[in-house]
């Protein structure tokens, strides 16, 4: 829209990007109005022509701004079905609709937020199609059109219901969507023809932002591997590299054994994300964590995935430790050696010096990628991202939250991407040290997130083959966390490569785990939805 005439300012509310902090997850924290009132009074905005537009909950602050400042001429949004702007869940007001303000939604065919259980995709659908109608004055019982303008921007109240194939979180990559958006906007705005309006939003480059971001994270991820080696190679940090454990099958060695114990821990990873994240009951979850800690765990999607991450560390250290004590003792095994934790050929005490190396070497490696986050930031106004952004500079109050947090994920990659890993799930080498990491690598991916990702399709599928609902949405389950795992996938696959690399590197977990740990908290506690 910038480049079309409009001056457009993004803002990041409370506890979001790198706005300030207030001690609250609410979701309707104070509305941006201090923002609005800035904007309209600069002397190159004209203060009789604005608008505004956010998505999800940003969607919700475009709601209170439009409430609150009847003078907005139009207002955006990019969630839930097409009943909002009679937005459901906001008290007294949730039946208000504008009357002299005109408004676009993008809405969502897959929209976590909306539809019933016992709804297919097409009742979803049909029940906007309609609900486009009725907003539209149309005679009862029928459809509405999506895409096509109702009213008039000259009347002050036209209106525009777009369909986005597609899930809540992806509207805001819909080209679609983005078009009509910023189409909307001009016509609202310059009092552009529709026409001329949509020829100008033909040429978009809303995406290239989103792409050189995804980019820049995975190269500055990859990039950490080579940093890692290169400082090993130095005599400083040379007496890390040492011999791994020799190969032991002793917990997996009957055939199919290790692909038992791997859908085990893959199924019961996706068993804990559901049930331990955000239930909707409270029992043990994120929501759990803040009412027990109110003053302590103050991160809404960071509390949820603390549970999840100490719920499956809990798990597999009790594995571990019941493994060990069966077989570990009959076979002459040593606990902290072949769990990869010891350093000496003495099996049985830890190398303190080393391990201080390990924490000076990861400590490096974290300056490295802060130092190009912040490079990034000022120099091209470029964030390290996919889908949301993941790793941002700190606020004095997310560094706090760092430490908060840091225990669980560093017990979970201790364990879980350490100890379970490298020990009871150890694998057996190949002809060639790239064959055995790929092999190590999908194998390990298996074990860490195909129940994860079972989740999401067991969430998704039913829904697109035309069966009722969002599978999920039967179940004490909040969607939010489900779609929170897209963004994750590529980031936890990258973190197990690294943990592979630098386990076969070192012999130890430490380097792998610890280093993941720290990039985990780091993604957890700057970039989540609610921080």
């Amino acid at each position: 829209m910038s480049k079309r005439g409009l001056v457009v300012l993004a803002i990041d509310v409370l506890n979001h990007g790198d706005s300030g902090y207030l001690n609250t997850t609410t979701f309707g924290s104070p509305a941006p109005t201090a923002a609005y009132e800035w904007l309209r009074n600069q002397a190159f905005v004209n203060p009789n022509k604005t608008g505004s537009v956010g998505h999800s909950m940003g969607a919700y602050y475009t709601f209170a701004l439009g409430l609150a400042y009847p003078e907005i001429d139009v207002l955006g949004f990019q969630a839930f079905g097409t009943e909002f702007p009679g937005f459901y869940g906001f008290g007294s007001v949730d039946m208000w609709k504008p009357t002299n303000q005109s408004i676009i939604q993008v809405w969502s065919t897959m929209e976590e937020y909306g539809p019933e259980p016992n709804q297919t995709q097409d009742d979803w659908i049909e029940q906007n199609l309609l609900q486009i109608g009725i907003n539209a004055g149309l005679p009862a019982g029928t459809l509405g059109e999506e895409s096509r303008i109702y009213g008039s921007f000259e009347s002050g109240f036209a209106q525009e219901y777009v369909m986005h194939l597609g899930s809540h979180p992806s509207q805001t990559h819909s080209e679609k969507g983005t078009k009509a958006l910023a189409s909307f906007f001009l016509q609202g705005l310059t009092g552009m023809d529709q026409a001329a309006a949509d020829l100008s939003v033909e040429e978009t480059t809303y995406a290239w932002a989103e792409i050189w971001g995804f980019i820049g994270l995975i190269s500055l991820l990859i990039s950490i591997i080579p940093f890692a080696l290169l400082l090993l190679k130095t005599n400083f940090f040379a007496p890390l590299k040492q011999e791994m454990p020799a190969y032991d099958d002793r917990f997996v060695n009957k055939k199919g054994m290790w692909w038992l114990y791997a859908s085990i821990n893959t199924v019961l990873g996706g068993v804990l994300y559901m049930f331990f994240t955000d239930n909707k009951k409270n029992i043990l979850d994120g929501d759990w964590l803040k009412l027990t800690f109110p003053n302590f765990f103050t991160s809404g999607m960071s509390n949820n995935f603390n549970m999840f991450y100490t719920m499956n560390w809990i798990i597999a250290l009790t594995f571990l430790i019941v493994m060990w004590l069966i077989l570990g003792k009959k076979k002459g095994m040593n606990f902290l050696y072949d769990y990869g934790l010891a350093f000496t050929e003495e099996k049985s005490k830890y190398d303190w010096k080393r391990l201080g190396k390990t924490i000076l070497l990861i400590v490096a490696g974290f300056l490295y990628m802060y130092a190009m986050a912040i490079w990034a930031k000022e120099m091209y106004s470029l964030e390290f991202r996919s889908a949301w952004s993941f790793l941002k500079t700190f606020t004095p109050e997310r560094w706090i939250n760092f430490w908060k947090y840091f225990p669980a994920v560093l017990a979970f990659w201790f364990v879980n991407g350490g100890m379970l890993l490298f020990g009871a799930f150890r694998q057996k080498e190949y002809d060639s040290e790239i064959k055995t990491v790929l092999i190590w690598w999908i194998k390990a991916l298996f074990a860490m997130l195909l129940g994860l990702a079972l989740l999401n399709l067991i969430m998704y599928l039913p829904y697109v083959w035309g069966w009722s609902g969002l599978f999920m949405m039967n179940l004490a389950y909040a969607p939010m966390m489900t779609y929170q795992l897209w963004s994750f996938y590529p980031f936890a696959a990258l973190l197990i490569l690294f943990a592979i690399i630098l386990y076969r590197k070192t012999g130890k977990i430490y380097l792998g785990s610890i280093l993941s740990a720290v990039l985990s908290t780091w993604f957890m506690v700057t970039s989540q939805i609610i921080t």
